[in-house]
């Protein structure tokens, strides 16, 4: 059951994990699954301005192979964007998909995703120290999404500086 709802959903990690690195989406979406909820609103608003993505969804085995693919995103990706909360910097995979984004000469873009300090405590300090983030964490005075509207714009316009966005996905909300 879990496999059939899994195929139809696009998600299941097939046996043939060779990916073509040129078609793979340009950004990478770094995240600790515990914010998985508002990482895929992040994943369709991104999309909607016309840059499409590619997270990890779900944490349904895989091993070896979600690994892989896993790598396979990050290698093809133009940019990396990591959204670092306190569970983030404690997560020893979310550490690795760092450490392959930086061995890799991939642009990170760090989003702080709740109050922290920064650079975050822990072994991702020192890693994250030598980049700017942006606070992307406010709710105060806007509550469609999770994240102020200023610091969305903030953010695509640092994605812009590495990838152009697809004219065929934006939609109307994002064409200005």
């Amino acid at each position: 059951i879990i496999r059939k709802a899994l195929t139809a959903a696009g998600e299941l990690i097939p046996d043939d994990i060779s990916m073509d690195i040129k078609r793979l989406p340009p950004i990478f979406i770094s995240y600790q699954w515990g914010s998985q909820k508002t990482v895929l609103k992040l994943k369709e608003n991104l999309e909607q301005a016309g840059y499409a993505c590619w997270m990890d969804i779900g944490q349904m085995g895989g091993g070896d192979k979600l690994f892989a693919k896993i790598d396979a995103g990050i290698r093809g990706a133009k940019v990396v964007i990591c959204c670092i909360n306190k569970n983030y910097a404690q997560s020893d995979n979310c550490l690795r998909e760092v450490h392959l984004t930086i061995s890799t000469s991939k642009p990170v873009i760090p989003l702080q995703m709740e109050k922290q300090t920064w650079p975050p405590e822990g072994v991702l300090g020192p890693i994250m120290s030598e980049y700017l983030y942006i606070r992307f964490y406010d709710r105060k005075n806007n509550d469609a999404n999770y994240w102020p509207t200023d610091k969305f714009t903030e953010l695509l316009g640092q994605i812009r500086y590495h990838v152009a966005p697809d004219p065929d996905m934006i939609t109307q909300q994002y064409y200005n």
